[in-house]
């Protein structure tokens, strides 16, 4: 890659990443004092929404309004948030004026994206077009039909009858022929099409916030950008598996941001220079946060480098059902869970922390399980520490 190749790749300790990560995701902030100017690119790349409604978690653990409305009463509103299909075609809450250049930048841009986005079923496409341009043809119908609040069964049965055949396929469990679900979430996305925040069981789609069905030229550079300012050094695959495209394809975008190499510990990554100056000057980590699976903390990171320990990166990366982490001063030395009370008026959040935790830190992790009430509708919060051992 131009700018790299022949280059000594510039020295950052793991304790600047870290720190730098830290402060760029406003997890050192009071989130009654965090602003959504704070909060820019994290709200451009986007916060994944599974499970259902952790998005909204992972925001209330930073901020406590976008805008001038709370985070629970933002989606929808003029300058405030927008959950859609997104990267990978998974649920993620974005602000809704980023709408426009998060789709633009997370369709395909060829033939390779669209076989890393569709997987194995990217294959079984009609041979006679691009099979990038199969979404927009799905796209395309999902805008004509989804004019006001329209059920996911709904829509699918309506593309059914408008799509031609070859882009559906038989369904076993439901006994018919639909457009295979990652097509349609991906052609969703592309639509722009809003989820519901309220209804998700079953899914229901909006029509897309206004203003973001224009393509937004150079969209996927300036995604690529929020990413490393907010992230930090990156690699190729890593940013390619965060996007789900073919990292290949990034070559040129990265080139153009005019990355650098950068060594953090023994891990070889890339970033522009402007946070490598910021890394260089990165601020020390402190204070204790709660996050839940999927928080933009956890994903698209250099898993090595986040947590040595084969051992624990198994115990907070698991595929199904994966915990929340327990952050002290920037690293993860735990994992949680929650239960609620069959009232629902009680949350018993079980903490499992790596190694013991220092008594004086035990009453910021009780401070960290504030946000959990505000999520749960007020319910009281019982935060427990279980040794690992008893689990």
């Amino acid at each position: 890659m131009s700018g790299t190749a022949g280059t000594a790749a510039h020295q950052v300790s793991r304790a600047a990443w870290v720190g730098y990560r830290w402060h760029r995701h406003r997890l050192a902030t009071d989130p009654s004092h965090s602003t959504r100017r704070d909060l820019a690119d994290l709200l451009r790349i986007g916060v994944q929404d599974t499970p259902y409604r952790t998005a909204q978690l992972s925001l209330l653990s930073r901020t406590a309004r976008i805008g001038r409305r709370s985070v629970e009463n933002a989606f929808g509103t003029p300058g405030g948030l927008v959950a859609t299909w997104s990267l990978r075609g998974a649920p993620h809450v974005h602000a809704a004026s980023e709408a426009g250049l998060v789709r633009s930048a997370v369709a395909p841009a060829d033939a390779a994206d669209a076989a890393v986005l569709l997987g194995g079923w990217a294959a079984e496409l009609p041979t006679h077009r691009r099979p990038e341009t199969y979404l927009d043809v799905v796209a395309e119908a999902m805008l004509r039909i989804v004019t006001e609040p329209t059920s996911k069964p709904a829509l699918s049965r309506a593309l059914s009858r408008q799509l031609p055949a070859e882009l559906t396929a038989w369904c076993g469990r439901c006994r018919s022929r639909h457009v295979p679900d990652p097509l349609f979430r991906l052609a969703g996305g592309r639509a722009g099409l809003a989820l519901d925040p309220e209804q998700r069981a079953p899914t229901v789609l909006l029509p897309p916030p206004a203003g973001s069905g224009t393509d937004v030229a150079g969209a996927r550079g300036e995604l690529v950008a929020s990413f490393l300012r907010a992230n930090g050094p990156t690699s190729r695959p890593l940013l390619g598996g965060w996007l789900g495209v073919d990292s290949r394809g990034l070559a040129a975008t990265l080139e153009d941001l005019g990355v650098i190499r950068v060594k953090v510990g023994n891990r070889s990554l890339l970033a522009p220079p402007a946070v490598v100056g910021l890394l260089d000057r990165s601020p020390e980590p402190h204070g204790v946060a709660l996050i839940p699976p999927n928080d933009p903390y956890l994903k698209g990171v250099d898993k090595h480098l986040l947590l040595e320990s084969a051992d624990r990166r198994r115990m907070l990366f698991r595929p199904l059902s994966p915990p929340g982490a327990l952050l002290i001063d920037g690293e993860v030395v735990g994992v949680w869970r929650h239960r609620r009370s069959p009232d629902g008026a009680r949350l018993r959040v079980e903490v499992t922390p790596f190694e013991r935790v220092p008594a004086e830190r035990r009453p910021e992790i009780d401070q960290a399980a504030e946000p959990l009430s505000r999520w749960a509708a007020g319910a009281a919060v019982d935060v427990e520490l279980v040794p690992a051992d008893r689990r």
